[in-house]
């Protein structure tokens, strides 16, 4: 029956609900100054009149049976009349016109969401965001537009990044011609040819610089100093006096037990004189000759005694700092200063045991000091220790350098560096080696111009240069350029190359 009714039918049935929705809007919305106060303020009674009267007018209409509604028109129309109403200034006053209005508008059409008015006083008032009045529709359709364009706008980030990518390996590769697209066109290469190269094994460790002869000079006796005949750093000479201590009464001692040397020796010979004449006995000589050398052992304690307090140096070398001053009375174990001798300076250094068969008296090294950077120190191996640590499983090395300016002193840290013997290999230049996985490869190119790759076993590496231990044969041509576009078995022209060749070297 309700699909039967006439438009006429249509109004008359919705004309009591149409004047309870405009009473209930008048009476519930009032314009700003009314209530006495004059005042514009969004009071209580305003504050209820957004919710309830054309949410609830709506949610009334909402209640009616479907048949009251037939036609459908826009939603939007309602709310248009709202934001019309506040943008021309107009008074809350008409907001039942309005609202009556929106009402049967919305008669011809599906019941929606109840429409509600801008929140403000007098004028045209701009809704927030977060505000109920604007459209959810219009919300929603701008929302789902927004993400559709932040989503085709990726896709076509990637596309423009996935193009440029495939540009760019096409024009690193070269366009293909019209024979390599029909699988006869030859690549151009630049080759090298394989020659023997001279290597050296090197191994490297860290030293320390030793003195050949070192020793901290230290007083005999407990006296005190007479004098200081060094300064700080000073070279000597073995032999040279350095400090001299009191030494009166040995000198004296040293005088009486001389004078009676003197005294033994001249009876001894009178003895003599006796016993060949036959006025003396063979005992008599006899303790004369002892007395003599008594005088002589007191004579060489008396020496002995001076000596002690005389401190020379023990060997040529460099002084170090002097740690006592004239008159200071020492006591035997003072230290006076060091004496290292320099000229060589050793260098010990450890280096692991797998590396033994590669050691040998006589290998050159190469020592590099922090204090001197740049420089290179020469020198050679002296000796392999005789052992191996069991818990470092290293051994000791020792070698000596020349030092002859004593710019290096002991103590000083240094790397070391040892070559060994050298050998001649065969070597190609490192642009020709192609890594594939864990293994090393290397174009070959055969008499037909045809592109072979070969498996090489690789040994030292130098700039530029890398020994092949196995895999080629001296002479080969190998590919150093060009051979990442390179098949096993394809066609290649070989151009002039400018790259070096590993050739031969003395």
């Amino acid at each position: 029956m309700a699909a039967t009714l006439s438009r006429r039918g249509t109004r008359r049935a919705g004309a009591a609900p149409l004047s309870a929705i405009a009473r209930l809007a008048a009476a519930t919305i009032r314009p700003c100054g009314e209530g006495g106060d004059g005042r514009c303020s969004p009071s209580r009674t305003v504050r209820r009149a957004h919710p309830t009267s054309i949410g609830v007018a709506a949610s009334r209409i909402g209640s009616q049976p479907s048949s009251h509604f037939p036609l459908r028109t826009g939603h939007d129309k309602a709310q248009a009349a709202w934001l019309k109403l506040f943008d021309s200034g107009a008074s809350l006053a008409a907001a039942p016109k309005i609202a009556g209005d929106a009402v049967r508008r919305r008669i011809t059409g599906a019941v929606h969401p109840p429409v509600q008015p801008p929140w403000g006083c007098g004028g045209a008032v701009a809704p927030s965001s977060a505000d109920p009045a604007v459209s959810r529709r219009g919300g929603r359709v701008r929302k789902r537009f927004s993400m559709r364009s932040i989503f085709a706008l990726a896709l076509s980030l990637v596309a423009l990044a996935i193009l440029a990518g495939a540009a760019f390996l096409y024009a690193r590769g070269g366009a293909p011609s019209h024979e390599m697209r029909r699988g006869g066109g030859a690549i151009p290469v630049e080759v090298a040819t394989v020659a023997p190269h001279a290597f050296a094994d090197r191994i490297e460790a860290i030293g320390t610089a030793i003195a050949d002869e070192s020793v901290t000079l230290t007083a005999r006796v407990a006296e005190a100093v007479r004098a200081v005949h060094f300064e700080d750093g000073q070279i000597v000479e073995k032999g040279a006096v350095l400090v001299e201590f009191e030494h009166d009464e040995e000198t004296a001692a040293l005088a009486e037990a001389r004078a009676a040397l003197v005294e033994a020796e001249r009876q001894l010979e009178r003895i003599r004189d006796l016993v060949a004449r036959g006025n003396a006995t063979q005992a008599t000589l006899d303790e004369r000759v002892r007395a003599v050398d008594e005088a002589k052992a007191r004579v060489d304690a008396a020496a002995a005694r001076v000596e002690d307090r005389i401190l020379r140096a023990p060997f040529s070398g460099v002084l170090g700092l002097r740690q006592v001053s004239v008159g200071a009375v020492v006591t035997p174990g003072t230290a006076i200063t060091t004496l290292d001798d320099v000229f060589p300076i050793k260098v010990d250094f450890a280096i692991p045991e797998r590396f033994l068969s590669a050691l040998a008296t006589g290998q050159t090294i190469l020592a590099r000091a922090v204090a001197f950077p740049g420089e290179t120190f020469r020198g050679t191996v002296k000796t392999v220790d005789s052992r191996v640590d069991p818990v470092t499983r290293a051994v000791t090395v020792r070698a000596e350098i020349a030092n002859e300016d004593a710019r290096l002193r002991p103590g000083m840290l240094l790397t070391v560096e040892v070559m060994s013997r050298e050998r001649r290999s065969l070597a190609v230049p490192e642009e020709a080696i192609v890594p594939i996985g864990k293994a090393q490869y290397v174009f070959v190119v055969t008499g037909e111009n045809v592109a072979e790759r070969r498996q090489v076993t690789t040994g030292v590496r130098r700039p530029g240069v890398v020994e092949i231990l196995d895999g080629l044969e001296a002479g080969e041509s190998v590919v150093v350029a060009g051979a990442v576009r390179l098949r096993p078995g394809q066609p290649v022209r070989i151009i002039e190359s400018g790259l070096p060749v590993a050739r031969p070297q003395s």
